[in-house]
């Protein structure tokens, strides 16, 4: 059987130029797809991005040759001296759960509110320190309020590098939470 599905590592940012050369030499090629929110000029703008970049699916018939010399090809992935294999269940198991290439998108629940008081729980300089939080920037990435030299910055982290501030009550103490007692009826 020489037609099979492979899986092609392109380098960085390549898919779109190497998905025209693959279509130019009609061979079948897959490209998966996710949509991100990006801040482009100023504004939040839905894109398209490679749900796995640097990797295109291609069906191989003996265009061994003709695909490794498209400018932008890497090389195919291998097990040993044999590119991989990829079955026809997981491709076509993949295209049930992503019609026309497009993955869905998990909904998103915003962790934090604007204006919130947050807390650095990054490694590093500023472990600890407080913040109010701003925003998403995409699914990961989040953008603070931290106090530098006096004025308020604005600063990326992870959102998995921040947590929420725990209230304080006026002694500095963290507030306890208490359970409401219940009454009778």
């Amino acid at each position: 059987m020489s037609d099979y599905w492979s899986l092609l590592a392109t380098g960085p940012n390549q898919e779109r130029k190497v998905s025209r050369e693959l279509e130019r030499l009609e061979l079948v090629y897959l490209i998966f797809w996710r949509t991100v929110r990006r801040v482009v000029r100023g504004r939040h703008v839905q894109v398209s991005v490679p749900a796995w970049p640097g990797y295109i699916f291609v069906r191989v018939a003996n265009a061994w040759d003709a695909i490794l010399e498209i400018a932008g090809v890497v090389d195919f992935v291998r097990f040993g001296v044999e590119p991989a294999r990829v079955s026809d269940e997981v491709v076509d198991g993949l295209l049930a759960y992503a019609p026309g290439g497009m993955l869905p998108n998990a909904p998103k629940t915003a962790r934090f509110t604007f204006g919130q008081a947050v807390r650095v729980r990054a490694y590093g300089l500023y472990l600890g320190y407080g913040a109010i939080f701003q925003h998403n920037i995409d699914d990961s990435r989040v953008i603070v309020l931290q106090e530098w030299l006096g004025r308020l910055v604005p600063v990326v982290y992870r959102e998995d590098d921040i947590e929420a501030e725990t209230p304080r009550n006026k002694k500095g103490r963290r507030k306890r939470r208490h359970r409401r007692k219940r009454t009778a009826p």
